[in-house]
């Protein structure tokens, strides 16, 4: 059940639990991911580790999903820049080319490209629930990855799997194009902290979106 963004703390507290009780999937929806459905999106996890009695791994939730939310408002920012670019980024070569500006571009113009992600309906989901003894997410935006997102997300997963020290990603993550990647290296990290591993990471497209999902076992 999509959960409203403008509930109080006590009203958001009730609601969450009793969706727990009754065993129904939470739903959060925005279309940019502002900063302050961030905050709300923290609460919402909180208070549900809290229901399910996991609040060991609150911060490494948090840090995962706030890392898989916002590749995903990347992602959607992409398709309307590369849009307004004249660019089709899913052939290799625009991609590459579109790139080149886009880090720069949504520094100087960032309001703009949220505003446009607005007006074509683009979106950022988090679905969370507890299925049996596992906590399950899914993180789903309305556009479909492209191969080389897909293989530049993979390769920094990949990645994660080397490193056991935070230190040690800092020094060697570097990824011009993309940024340092070293937010998913550090999701690698995170996801070994609560007892699970970077396969369970699942990436499932269709024909208008990409969903990436979890489970993390529940800790006694």
């Amino acid at each position: 059940m999509t959960v409203p963004d403008n509930l109080s703390a006590n009203e958001l507290d009730e609601h969450i639990r009793t969706l727990v009780h009754s065993e129904q999937p939470i739903i959060l929806i925005t279309p940019t991911f502002p900063r302050a459905m961030e905050q709300y999106m923290e609460q919402v996890l909180t208070i549900f580790l809290k229901a399910v009695q996991q609040e060991a791994i609150t911060d490494y939730v948090v840090y995962f999903v706030k890392e898989l939310m916002g590749n995903a408002k990347k992602a959607n920012t992409k398709r309307v820049y590369f849009d307004e670019k004249g660019l089709d980024i899913h052939c290799s070569e625009d991609y590459l080319e579109g790139m080149k500006s886009f880090k720069t571009d949504i520094v100087e113009k960032k309001d703009y490209y949220l505003t446009l992600q607005e007006k074509h309906g683009l979106y950022i989901q988090l679905k969370l629930w507890k299925e049996k003894k596992k906590i399950k997410i899914e993180v789903t935006n309305n556009a479909r990855i492209t191969m080389i997102e897909e293989k530049r997300m993979m390769d920094k997963i990949e990645m994660g799997k080397q490193y056991k020290a935070l230190e040690k990603v800092i020094a060697d993550t570097i990824d011009d194009m993309e940024g340092s990647g070293l937010g998913l290296i550090i999701l690698v990290l995170m996801m070994r902290k609560m007892g699970t591993k970077a396969e369970q990471i699942k990436i499932e497209k269709g024909e208008n979106e990409t969903k990436i999902g979890v489970a993390i076992p529940v800790r006694k």
